[in-house]
């Protein structure tokens, strides 16, 4: 076994993982120890972990550069504005469009019972995997107690703008939200974890990567 070919593939699994920005430490392992198998490169788990943690402390250097808000930075920023506005806003919250419609609704019933909520916006996996790919970044939202989406989407919609980025929308509900968001660069030394981490994935999804 070719201990180039080893390094090759994991530096090919760890640089789209790390792009898409979201995985946590212990998944990134479980994703490269997978992929190597796969490619019938057995390798041992110490060594698996040993690449993950070269490939995150490349990453934090890397990090350290970046100057200037990035486009996703901008979009965190309209999802913080939209979350204190009462329209519940999480991060990459599942796996399939139906899991992050499904886990936001759920948290926004919890947080219904302190606080108003007026509505619900999400993204999930699949979803940033192809803004990390160029594409845009669809978005679900929901009226919460009303049959208010097209307000809701509406609103949405002008946060994301007012933070920069470019919006395509018909305005109609049975369509989600495209955001252009081209720097895609997502800071894992920073982010709320709550938001960030869908509920029950703590150990997928990583909030502020405190690995080292």
């Amino acid at each position: 076994m070719s201990s180039d070919r080893v390094r090759e593939r994991a530096g090919e699994v760890l640089a789209w993982e790390l792009t898409v920005g979201y995985a946590s430490r212990e998944h990134l392992i479980d994703l490269l120890g997978d992929a190597l198998a796969d490619d019938g490169l057995e390798v041992t788990d110490a060594t698996v972990e040993e690449l993950v943690d070269g490939a995150l402390t490349e990453r934090r250097r890397d990090e350290e550069t970046w100057r200037g808000p990035t486009d996703h930075d901008r979009l965190i920023a309209a999802l913080d504005e939209l979350d204190r506005s009462g329209i519940v806003s999480r991060e990459c919250y599942g796996a399939t469009i139906s899991d992050a419609e499904s886990a936001v609704r759920q948290e926004a019933e919890g947080i219904a019972a302190t606080a108003p909520v007026r509505g619900t916006c999400t993204f999930n996996i699949q979803d940033a995997e192809g803004a990390a790919n160029g594409g845009l970044l669809y978005l679900s939202y929901a009226s919460f107690t009303s049959r208010e989406d097209a307000r809701i989407g509406a609103e949405v919609a002008a946060a994301l703008r007012g933070h920069g980025l470019n919006v395509e929308w018909s305005g109609q509900t049975r369509h989600r939200i495209g955001a252009r968001v081209p720097d895609w660069r997502v800071r894992r030394s920073t982010g709320d974890p709550q938001r960030r981490t869908m509920q029950g994935c703590s150990g997928i999804w990583s909030a502020a990567d405190t690995s080292r």
